[in-house]
Protein backbone atom coordinates (compact mmCIF):
# COMPACT_ATOMS: atom_id res chain seq x y z
CA UNK A 1 0.00 0.00 0.00
CA UNK A 2 2.83 2.45 0.75
CA UNK A 3 3.98 2.35 -2.87
CA UNK A 4 0.56 3.74 -3.84
CA UNK A 5 0.27 6.46 -1.21
CA UNK A 6 3.84 7.67 -0.75
CA UNK A 7 3.35 10.39 -3.38
CA UNK A 8 0.46 11.85 -1.39
CA UNK A 9 2.69 12.06 1.69
CA UNK A 10 5.37 13.71 -0.46
CA UNK A 11 2.84 16.31 -1.65
CA UNK A 12 1.72 16.99 1.91
CA UNK A 13 5.30 17.70 2.95
CA UNK A 14 5.92 19.82 -0.14
CA UNK A 15 2.89 21.97 0.68
CA UNK A 16 3.16 22.08 4.47
CA UNK A 17 6.86 21.66 5.23
CA UNK A 18 8.65 19.39 7.65
CA UNK A 19 6.70 17.06 9.90
CA UNK A 20 6.91 17.72 13.62
CA UNK A 21 4.84 14.79 14.91
CA UNK A 22 2.77 12.01 13.42
CA UNK A 23 0.33 9.63 15.08
CA UNK A 24 -1.36 6.93 13.09
CA UNK A 25 -2.55 3.39 12.71
CA UNK A 26 -2.37 0.64 10.13
CA UNK A 27 -4.82 -2.21 9.91
CA UNK A 28 -6.12 -5.02 7.78
CA UNK A 29 -9.77 -4.33 6.99
CA UNK A 30 -10.29 -7.06 4.41
CA UNK A 31 -10.32 -10.72 5.38
CA UNK A 32 -8.02 -12.47 2.94
CA UNK A 33 -5.13 -14.89 3.15
CA UNK A 34 -2.37 -12.28 3.02
CA UNK A 35 -0.99 -11.01 6.32
CA UNK A 36 -0.51 -7.40 5.30
CA UNK A 37 -2.12 -4.13 6.28
CA UNK A 38 -4.42 -2.62 3.68
CA UNK A 39 -5.37 0.66 5.39
CA UNK A 40 -3.45 3.46 7.08
CA UNK A 41 -4.55 6.69 8.72
CA UNK A 42 -2.59 9.39 10.50
CA UNK A 43 -2.77 12.83 12.06
CA UNK A 44 0.26 14.86 11.04
CA UNK A 45 1.44 18.02 12.82
CA UNK A 46 3.83 20.12 10.75
CA UNK A 47 6.54 22.43 12.09
CA UNK A 48 4.57 25.48 10.86
CA UNK A 49 1.61 24.40 13.08
CA UNK A 50 -0.44 23.16 10.10
CA UNK A 51 -2.43 19.97 10.72
CA UNK A 52 -2.85 17.17 8.22
CA UNK A 53 -5.08 14.12 8.04
CA UNK A 54 -3.89 11.21 5.93
CA UNK A 55 -5.95 8.20 4.89
CA UNK A 56 -4.90 5.50 2.42
CA UNK A 57 -6.38 2.12 1.60
CA UNK A 58 -6.30 -0.50 -1.07
CA UNK A 59 -9.36 -2.12 0.49
CA UNK A 60 -11.60 -0.03 -1.77
CA UNK A 61 -13.87 -1.89 -4.15
CA UNK A 62 -13.25 0.57 -7.00
CA UNK A 63 -10.45 2.62 -8.45
CA UNK A 64 -10.94 5.97 -6.75
CA UNK A 65 -8.82 8.98 -7.57
CA UNK A 66 -6.32 10.32 -5.09
CA UNK A 67 -7.65 13.41 -3.34
CA UNK A 68 -5.60 16.09 -1.62
CA UNK A 69 -7.15 19.16 -0.02
CA UNK A 70 -5.57 22.22 1.50
CA UNK A 71 -8.16 24.00 3.63
CA UNK A 72 -7.55 27.68 4.39
CA UNK A 73 -9.52 30.37 6.22
CA UNK A 74 -11.19 31.71 3.05
CA UNK A 75 -11.49 28.60 0.92
CA UNK A 76 -9.77 25.40 -0.12
CA UNK A 77 -7.69 23.91 -2.91
CA UNK A 78 -8.41 20.36 -4.08
CA UNK A 79 -6.50 17.98 -6.32
CA UNK A 80 -8.79 15.19 -7.57
CA UNK A 81 -9.24 13.41 -10.89
CA UNK A 82 -6.10 15.10 -12.34
CA UNK A 83 -7.59 18.54 -11.68
CA UNK A 84 -6.68 21.38 -9.31
CA UNK A 85 -9.66 23.46 -8.17
CA UNK A 86 -10.21 26.33 -5.77
CA UNK A 87 -13.41 26.63 -3.75
CA UNK A 88 -14.09 29.98 -2.08
CA UNK A 89 -15.91 30.50 1.21
CA UNK A 90 -19.28 30.81 -0.64
CA UNK A 91 -18.75 27.35 -2.18
CA UNK A 92 -17.93 28.57 -5.70
CA UNK A 93 -15.59 26.07 -7.37
CA UNK A 94 -13.15 27.16 -10.09
CA UNK A 95 -10.89 24.86 -12.11
CA UNK A 96 -7.31 26.16 -12.04
CA UNK A 97 -5.61 23.52 -14.18
CA UNK A 98 -6.15 19.98 -15.40
CA UNK A 99 -3.43 17.45 -16.15
CA UNK A 100 -3.50 15.21 -19.21
CA UNK A 101 -4.88 11.72 -18.68
CA UNK A 102 -3.17 8.53 -19.77
CA UNK A 103 -4.98 6.33 -22.25
CA UNK A 104 -5.56 2.65 -21.47
CA UNK A 105 -4.67 3.08 -17.81
CA UNK A 106 -6.11 4.26 -14.55
CA UNK A 107 -6.64 7.92 -15.32
CA UNK A 108 -5.58 9.12 -11.87
CA UNK A 109 -2.04 7.84 -12.43
CA UNK A 110 -1.46 10.81 -14.71
CA UNK A 111 1.18 11.11 -17.39
CA UNK A 112 4.04 12.13 -15.08
CA UNK A 113 5.93 8.82 -15.14
CA UNK A 114 5.98 8.82 -18.94
CA UNK A 115 7.18 12.45 -18.97
CA UNK A 116 9.94 11.74 -16.45
CA UNK A 117 11.15 8.66 -18.33
CA UNK A 118 11.19 10.62 -21.61
CA UNK A 119 13.15 13.46 -19.95
CA UNK A 120 15.65 10.95 -18.57
CA UNK A 121 16.29 9.39 -21.98
CA UNK A 122 16.50 12.80 -23.67
CA UNK A 123 19.05 13.94 -21.06
CA UNK A 124 21.01 10.71 -21.34
CA UNK A 125 21.09 10.96 -25.13
CA UNK A 126 22.26 14.57 -24.96
CA UNK A 127 25.03 13.70 -22.50
CA UNK A 128 26.11 10.75 -24.66
CA UNK A 129 26.13 12.82 -27.85
CA UNK A 130 27.97 15.71 -26.17
CA UNK A 131 30.56 13.32 -24.72
CA UNK A 132 31.05 11.69 -28.12
CA UNK A 133 31.42 15.09 -29.84
CA UNK A 134 33.99 16.24 -27.27
CA UNK A 135 36.00 13.06 -27.71
CA UNK A 136 35.92 13.44 -31.50
CA UNK A 137 36.99 17.08 -31.23
CA UNK A 138 39.81 16.14 -28.86
CA UNK A 139 41.07 13.39 -31.22
CA UNK A 140 40.94 15.78 -34.19
CA UNK A 141 43.12 18.24 -32.29
CA UNK A 142 45.79 15.59 -31.67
Amino acid sequence: MINQSIHTLDLMQLLCGKINTIKGTVSQLLDYDIEVEDTASAHIKFENDANGMFFATNANFGNSSIELQVILENGKFTIKDNMLTRTDEQGNKVKIIEDAKMKNSKSYYGPSHSKLIAQFYESYCMITITSFMLKMHYHLLL
